[in-house]
């Protein structure tokens, strides 16, 4: 696209459709099952802990999904200067590295050794996906985000976006440096990591159906991960 972003707070708003409605909720479920798939190696019947990392992953992948999906129909070029652009290695990194937490970290090990390791991973990562992913088109009739606050410097959308994860990574890995004694479960602390590095997602949804809001993947992600903390 050849718009230049950020752009003035004069700018029209734009509305943009992206993917599948039911794609966030496919590649959420194919994950899980991609957790139990490899457990299922070692033969079942399969422990509670488990399933519950598998409900963790599912409810991960949607409550990340829009922050996803933000970076993704970003116009403008993505350079090291523009505050945003380590937003979008922050969302794509945080993502990679959230789910390769949850899938691997056993409690035997250090938790801090565990998130430094995919923590750095999950900055290459997001990194190269930053810096050489290129604008999405919008495609009709499906999703659609409103970017017009987000365009705006003076919003609280992009303020939002820029502090809150610095907060959000100072807190996990705090977290894991200062454990009560005994350690953390393993559901209290993905609760606290999802939930914290989450909440990041700015205010972009437009919706002209209110009742369409139970039916966004944020909303059926925070009810997947209180299911995963509450029922195990």
């Amino acid at each position: 696209m050849s718009e230049e972003w950020p752009m003035t707070s004069d700018t029209p708003p734009r509305i943009w459709t992206v993917g599948h409605p039911a794609a966030p909720y496919i590649w959420a479920a194919t994950l899980a099952l991609l957790v139990l798939g490899i457990a299922m190696i070692d033969g079942p019947p399969l422990a509670a802990e488990v399933w519950q990392r598998a409900l963790f992953v599912a409810a991960g992948t949607l409550l990340w999904e829009d922050m996803l999906t933000l970076t993704r129909i970003r116009p403008g070029k993505r350079t090291p200067s523009d505050p945003l652009t380590w937003f979008q290695v922050y969302a794509m990194g945080g993502y990679w590295g959230s789910f390769m937490v949850i899938a691997t970290w056993d409690t035997g090990q250090v938790l801090t050794t565990q998130l430094a390791i995919w923590g750095a991973a999950g900055l290459f990562f997001g990194s190269v996906m930053a810096f050489t992913g290129k604008t999405e088109p919008a495609l009709p009739d499906q999703d659609r985000y409103d970017l017009s606050n987000f365009d705006d410097p003076a919003s609280f959308e992009r303020k939002w976006v820029l502090v809150w994860p610095v907060f959000a990574l100072v807190l996990i890995a705090s977290l894991a440096a200062f454990p009560p004694d005994g350690g953390w479960s393993t559901g209290y602390f993905f609760f606290t990591m999802l939930l914290t590095m989450t909440l990041a997602t700015p205010r972009v949804i437009a919706t002209a159906d209110p009742r369409a809001i139970f039916l966004r993947p944020r909303t059926i992600g925070l009810a997947l991960l209180v299911a995963a903390l509450l029922l195990f």
